[in-house]
């Protein structure tokens, strides 16, 4: 018994090796998407941080002019508090230098761009 309970000590804290770690910042969640952004990883921005729930499909890239405004926005959002609503849920960021309020929520524990 003494041995089992020894191995369930040493493998347990194992167990979740090899699974890919969530964002669970949205500062963390704002620096990998600039990084996608920089790398033109659209797809994968796409995939891993919009919030598509409203459009039912996401297209299968952004346009150039639109990642530039994107990556601006990102660095402008990077050095700014949000506010939070809905029970920390949404995350809302305003600032002039944004075209209009950049806002996040938090789904199945992921930040996602929602506009």
């Amino acid at each position: 018994m003494k041995k089992l309970v020894i191995l369930l000590i040493l493998v347990l804290p194992l167990a979740g090796c090899g699974e890919e770690k969530k964002p669970t910042s949205l500062k963390e969640t704002i620096r990998n998407m600039l990084v996608l952004v920089e790398e033109n990883r659209d797809a994968e921005l796409i995939e891993k941080y919009a919030d598509m729930s409203k459009f039912g499909h996401a297209q299968a890239n952004i346009p150039a002019v639109r990642m530039a405004e994107l990556k601006t926005a990102l660095k402008v959002v990077q050095k700014l508090d949000p506010v939070f609503s809905e029970g920390g849920r949404m995350a809302v960021f305003t600032d002039p230098q944004l075209p209009r309020p950049m806002k996040f929520v938090r789904l199945d524990g992921v930040w996602r761009l929602q506009n």
